[in-house]
């Protein structure tokens, strides 16, 4: 008996000091996999549109529901939203947003409603960690 309290004594001590760690990495590692999501969601735009040179592929982003949609001739083919947590903003700057919805052109390049290339950048933010930039260009 005694044996076995002195293992529950330790593996209370192990967790006492591991959970506090593990709370703090909790929103890194949901800003990282929203980070990712995104920059896959614009891989899988840009090779659609490389893919299908015809036609109209484009993603558009939801700052209030933190979602994006991608479209190809204005039919959606993949959605998706960022993590719990993680928010979708808009860069304060006007230069360095993005047109919405971003369109790319059949060589991989973004371009405007004009039909000229466009580039710009995501934010996205979780709690008090540093902001994530998501450059598209």
């Amino acid at each position: 008996m005694i044996e076995l309290m002195t293992v529950i004594g330790i593996i209370a001590i192990v967790s006492a000091i591991a959970i506090p760690s593990l709370i703090g990495w909790m929103p890194k590692q949901r800003l990282g996999n929203g980070a990712r999501d995104l920059l896959s969601a614009f891989e899988f735009t840009r090779l659609t549109a490389v893919k299908r040179p015809t036609a109209i592929v484009g993603i558009a982003f939801d700052y209030t529901t933190d979602s994006y949609s991608i479209t190809v001739d204005g039919q959606p083919v993949r959605s998706g939203t960022m993590p719990a947590g993680v928010d979708l903003q808009e860069p304060a700057s006007v230069d360095e947003r993005l047109v919405n919805p971003i369109v790319f052109m059949n060589q991989g390049l973004l371009i405007d409603s004009g039909g000229l290339p466009n580039g710009g950048k995501l934010v996205i933010s979780s709690g008090n960690l540093a902001p994530k930039r998501i450059y598209a260009d």
